[in-house]
């Protein structure tokens, strides 16, 4: 049972995970050895990791900095977040089903 609500739910623990590891594990002011290969290859500029530092600052209501990390981390914030409420509300097909068939589900 646990199991299946897991694995129903993957895409709300992959983006809320993403989100808090932004949040907590993220410093932008350091150059952290990380999982880009753009960093890999020796590259100082990759547009995943300002996207990414551009989120991290965004949540941490520091706008300016953000919008100069990357423009699109505030909008990407925005749908990340719209994403996640998304996957929390139950749908109206899940819901009319539930009443079809008798259950709470």
């Amino acid at each position: 049972m646990i199991i299946q609500r897991i694995w129903r739910n993957n895409e709300l623990l992959a983006w809320v995970s993403a989100l808090l590891w932004l949040y907590f594990m993220v410093d932008p002011g350091q150059q952290q050895p990380g999982y880009c290969p753009f960093h890999w290859l020796g590259l100082d500029q990759c547009p995943g990791c300002g996207i990414g530092r551009s989120i991290h600052a965004a949540m941490h209501l520091q706008w300016k900095v953000s919008w100069n990390y990357h423009w699109m981390g505030i909008p990407a914030l925005i749908i990340i977040l719209h994403r996640i409420y998304s996957l929390i509300q139950p749908t109206t097909k899940h819901l009319i089903h539930a009443k079809l068939s008798g259950g709470t589900d």
